[in-house]
């Protein structure tokens, strides 16, 4: 336990020796005199203190509100040796790291083990306390403070639908005051991450209208979700019918440019009036159907329309095209993206030529590639691009093996993706995180990432596949043959079977 200052500790022993001569009991009832709201998120695995008390948002965001444990209560439980409550104790009074000096010898203990896990989370260790949970619930499934705590952890994490989860299983089991509050966390939780990822496909949608039909696109949406809206609105200009159309995007290009800092949307909206717009409306309709299908284009037909459209002066539908049937990793598009000067398609370059070499076999290029282009693209302002880069660094050092980079890489794009609302993103890297995790034998993370990844995406196999055979395999590692059997068995069969050398699959479309 860390020391006292001698003030404090001349009071407890004055306290403490008080306590001796009067010989009187103090009940765990009266120890702790709880004040009536509670400045402690985390629960304590010690009665007394864990009696329900409604958080206080405002409260615990000051530093002086910790609760007041008199000393002499400090004193009497030092005499009696008691180290779950002195721990308690001195949580509750805003010292975590003398909790960790009382718990420091202490046994391994379900209920120790979680205060653990509170010294861990209130010095900001999240990921030490999630380990430390999950052992404890290992151990004691039914244990409820262990259960809220782990709630914590994954909301801490931004893993939101595993915390929404992890409150609701408390919800099922507890006193009418924790269950209350167990639902309302679980509620808003859920709420915010159905909220986000409603609007993100909303966004998704009328970016798909506005190709479709023409629909205006709402600016609201496009100040939130300004990378997937980038993406739509280069498509809506290259099949713009008309000037009177591409008009029709000012205040869209105007939007972006906003956030971006500059006026290039704008810019490259004005040059693309000079069209020939009547020579170019077959094409235009042609990559209008195919930006929108679910498949990309054929080699064949790529080829067809890339000429159709060289001929007809239209590099701009070249560039398009080329992208849609995944070649913008080749020389033709780079040679147009330059001549454009715009860092969006300068950095799609590289990221595309990035991709062709890790093909290749030549990940030192590639790697190379990345982080130059990662620095240009961090002074252009466009995240989502230096997103997508990042994901492709992390998978790339993850399938080398390299997972203290890997791991660097997937943080720096996780906060890209939530800081640009990314919802598919995000998800992605969730699920590459939980990858990354298990190639460190991390169970605990493992387990929380991948968990989430699953419950984000309840319906998709592939995910389900990955999810249960990459937890059973952590299983295996660990010598814990029937929890590797348990996951095994979840694991749907609608894939190759995981080997112990995969890196994330791909499960998605990659939007560029």
């Amino acid at each position: 336990m860390a020391a006292l200052s001698i003030p404090i500790l001349a009071a407890a022993a004055l306290a403490f020796f008080a306590i001796r001569r009067s010989q009187a009991p103090m009940p765990a009832e009266q120890s702790f005199a709880l004040a009536p709201k509670r400045a402690l998120e985390a629960r304590l695995s010690y009665g007394p203190a864990d009696r329900y008390r409604p958080y206080d948002t405002a409260r615990a965001s000051v530093a002086s509100a910790a609760q007041d444990v008199p000393l002499a209560v400090m004193a009497h439980l030092e005499a009696k040796k008691d180290v779950g409550a002195l721990a308690a104790a001195y949580l509750l009074r805003g010292e975590p790291d003398h909790a960790a000096g009382v718990l420091e010898k202490a046994p391994q203990d379900p209920d120790l083990d979680t205060m653990r896990s509170v010294v861990e989370l209130e010095r900001g260790h999240v990921e030490e306390a999630l380990v430390m949970l999950d052992s404890v619930l290992d151990r004691a499934p039914g244990h409820v403070q262990a259960r809220w705590n782990r709630g914590l952890a994954l909301e801490a994490l931004g893993l939101s639908t595993s915390a929404a989860s992890a409150f609701e299983a408390v919800a099922a089991k507890e006193d009418p005051g924790w269950k209350v509050e167990a639902i309302q966390r679980a509620s808003s939780l859920r709420a915010r991450i159905q909220e986000l990822q409603q609007s993100w496909h909303d966004a998704r949608q009328a970016g798909e209208s506005l190709l479709a039909r023409g629909e205006p696109f709402p600016l609201p949406l496009a100040r939130r979700f300004p990378g997937i809206v980038r993406l739509f609105f280069y498509d809506a200009v290259r099949v713009a019918p008309s000037r009177e159309s591409l008009r029709f995007l000012t205040p869209l290009a105007g939007e972006l440019d906003a956030i971006t800092g500059g006026n290039i949307l704008s810019q490259h909206l004005r040059a693309a009036e000079t069209r020939d717009f009547a020579g170019r409306a077959r094409l235009a309709e042609e990559y209008a159907r195919m930006a929108l299908a679910a498949s990309p284009p054929s080699p064949e037909a790529l080829k067809d329309f890339v000429v159709r459209a060289q001929r007809a002066k239209a590099p701009d539908l070249v560039m398009g095209a080329l992208v849609q049937g995944g070649e913008e990793g080749g020389k033709q598009y780079q040679a147009l993206a330059e001549k454009t000067g715009d860092p969006w398609f300068l950095a799609l370059s590289a990221h595309g030529r990035a991709r062709r070499e890790i093909e290749a076999g030549r990940v030192n290029h590639a790697e190379i590639l990345l982080l130059a282009e990662l620095e240009n693209c961090g002074k252009s302002g466009i995240p989502f691009r230096c997103t997508m880069m990042e994901l492709t660094l992390a998978e790339l050092y993850s399938s080398e093996h390299r997972l203290v980079e890997a791991l660097a890489a997937a943080k720096r794009g996780l906060q890209l993706a939530r800081g640009g609302n990314e919802w598919a993103l995000e998800t992605w890297f969730i699920q590459e995180m939980g990858n990354i995790a298990r190639l460190r034998n991390g169970l605990a993370l493992a387990r929380a990432f991948l968990d989430e990844a699953l419950e984000r995406q309840p319906e998709d196999c592939s995910v389900k596949n990955y999810v249960h055979g990459s937890l059973a395999m952590i299983h295996l590692w660990q010598n814990r043959v029937t929890s590797a059997r348990r996951e095994a068995s979840l694991a749907p069969r609608c894939g190759p079977p995981l080997s112990l050398h995969d890196a994330s699959p791909d499960f998605r479309k990659t939007e560029t």
